[in-house]
């Protein structure tokens, strides 16, 4: 499966990581590649009781795409 991640520097130094198909499902982290990380996995938990199946069966494709905050909300970050 493939989903396309948006990745978000946080104010703080850190980074967000969304899915936009799945507004649920994100996650926040100080390194881009553990906040993808964690996307992933609540990827896979939110889908695993859906498609009855264990989480560590399913294989995802996360397709990284790096935006600015303001293209997302429209404004600057605070």
């Amino acid at each position: 499966m493939k989903f396309d991640a948006i990745l978000l520097e946080d104010a703080r130094g850190g980074f967000i990581a969304l899915c936009p198909s799945m507004p649920c499902c994100k996650a926040r982290s100080r390194s881009r590649d553990e906040a993808l990380k964690s996307l992933r996995l609540a990827i896979k938990r939110f889908l695993a009781p859906v498609l009855r199946i264990s989480p560590d069966l399913l294989s995802l494709n996360v397709q990284e795409h790096v935006a600015a905050s303001e293209d997302i909300f429209g404004r600057a970050a605070a």
